[in-house]
């Protein structure tokens, strides 16, 4: 990538997919350029076990531009399967995480994805809570209260949110 294509405006999305294997053959039949050369030279079958079987299981797709549109795309595949394991028990708290963030769900058909995506932003906001270090006096404004009457300022509490993801993210890791 070169300095003009980081600077423009990207859209992120994630499909979740019944079979990543399938969805990687038709991918490169359609979209070869949007893959790596080694990914492209070995298959659905290589890039379907490097997704699956190292990282979080997801595999990204980045700087693709959009025909038309001065912006990129990066979109990432993940096995439904491997999502669900994520938002259940934060696996690798990768994409439940960033799902921890305002995100728009395009098309969701499926309920027992719709219940585990509902259920992990309650389980963020008791995290951030049971991490919450200081214990602030009451601010005059908007504020969250814990049961023991304790207040955490409402910014202090979605930067907690939002930070939860970055535990999951490698690039972040020291």
């Amino acid at each position: 990538t070169n300095k003009e294509e980081s600077e423009q405006p990207m859209v992120d999305l994630i499909f979740v997919v019944k079979d990543a294997k399938q969805w990687h053959e038709d991918n490169l039949q359609q979209n070869p350029h949007h893959y790596a050369w080694l990914c492209s030279t070995r298959g659905s079958t290589f890039c379907s076990n490097l997704q699956r079987h190292y990282g979080a299981s997801v595999f990204f797709h980045a700087f693709i531009p959009l025909v038309g549109k001065n912006r990129l795309l990066k979109y990432g595949v993940v096995q439904k399967e491997d999502l669900l394991q994520d938002l259940q028990q934060w696996k690798y708290l990768y994409l439940a995480g960033r799902l921890h963030k305002p995100t728009v769900t395009i098309r969701q058909d499926d309920q027992i994805m719709e219940s585990q995506q509902d259920s992990n932003l309650p389980s963020a906001l008791a995290a951030s809570l049971l991490l919450q270090e200081d214990v602030h006096p009451p601010p005059p404004t908007t504020t969250a209260t814990t049961t023991t009457n304790t207040t955490i300022p409402v910014e202090e509490l979605y930067l907690k949110i939002a930070n939860l993801s970055y535990a999951g993210d490698i690039r972040m890791q020291a």
